[in-house]
């Protein structure tokens, strides 16, 4: 039996409880408890047991994680049954289940080919872990939350190639170019502070001191202090103005958000939380701007005060945190 059919009849019609004793890998495990929290059947005993084991051992947490990204590309499923059931009539089972298996296919592709393309980074960080990596050439590098880039140094050349996520770069002086590739970017160093930020097919430069060149799909500019591009869609946007301290906060434990939307403000913080926010807010809610500190050691602690003053409700279910709006009668 494959294993995505084994997946379809065990995990996704039948969402049952993991067994503590269970033969199946971690990320099986990790994704039957997602699909248990998602069934309408979870009870507080499953949310309990859920937490013994991804405390039990480190991979456990890092399965959850993984299968945590994974199920953000099918989210409306899973918040739909999750979060509130009267926003939706409830499905029967054998359509509850099919809809489920659908997206177990497409969660098992999502969870296992971006971890493939992770395999063997020379430096990578876990969700919510700010790292700072030095180079062989005596510089240094800031690995923001899951994040994770490859080291190629040659007797020629310093490449560092990004897989994905963010880091930011002191360069060390020297003879030979330093040079970053993510996506269809290269960034070419000239004694610079700067950092590369890689999301999806899209790839965002700021510089902080010195300059770099930015070369994309045949295009090339100049980026200075203070000022950012972004390579992205085949094309090089033009050079904007940033407050690159600001930018790299994330570096000092902080998170600073000024004059940027809700929505954006939760999408980012999102970034750094052991488990999933969900936005349940209407788009004006979503889009109203908002200046705010998040301490990324207290993270909840933010996220109350938000809600407190953007009149927001946290609820939470086990590892997954809903933003609703206060007065929606949830």
């Amino acid at each position: 039996m494959s294993y995505s059919r084994h997946l379809s009849e065990r995990t996704i019609l039948k969402p049952d409880r993991p067994r503590p004793d269970s033969p199946e890998t971690p990320d099986a495990i990790a994704n039957r408890w997602w699909v248990r929290l998602q069934s309408g059947e979870a009870t507080d005993d499953d949310v309990a047991n859920l937490r013994s084991w991804l405390a039990a051992r480190p991979e456990h947490q890092a399965a959850f994680d993984r299968v945590k990204r994974a199920w953000h590309g099918v989210a409306p499923l899973g918040e739909s049954s999750l979060v509130d059931r009267r926003w939706r009539p409830r499905a029967n089972r054998r359509t509850f289940g099919a809809g489920l298996a659908t997206a177990a296919a497409a969660v098992l592709a999502i969870i296992v080919w971006p971890e493939l393309q992770l395999a063997g980074a020379d430096e990578r960080s876990g969700e919510g872990e700010v790292r700072m990596v030095s180079l062989p050439d005596g510089g240094t590098a800031w690995l923001d939350t899951d994040s994770a880039f490859d080291i190629d140094y040659s007797v020629d050349e310093r490449r560092i190639v990004i897989r994905r996520g963010q880091a930011w770069f002191d360069v060390a002086p020297e003879t030979r170019p330093f040079l970053v590739k993510a996506g269809d970017a290269t960034i070419t160093d000239i004694g610079t502070v700067f950092g590369v930020r890689r999301d999806g097919g899209s790839v965002n430069v700021v510089v902080r001191e010195g300059e770099v060149r930015m070369a994309c799909v045949g295009d090339l500019r100049a980026v200075l202090p203070n000022q950012s591009a972004v390579c992205g869609a085949g094309e090089l946007s033009p050079i904007a103005p940033v407050d690159a301290s600001r930018v790299a906060e994330w570096q000092t434990g902080r998170l600073t958000f000024a004059g940027q939307t809700v929505g954006s403000v939760l999408s980012e913080l999102d970034r750094y939380t052991p488990g999933p926010i969900w936005v349940r807010l209407e788009p004006s809610a979503r889009q109203r701007r908002v200046t705010a500190l998040f301490e990324l050691a207290d993270l909840d602690a933010g996220l109350q005060a938000l809600a407190t003053t953007e009149g927001l409700r946290i609820t939470r279910w086990g590892p997954v945190t809903i933003v609703s709006q206060d007065n929606d009668g949830g």
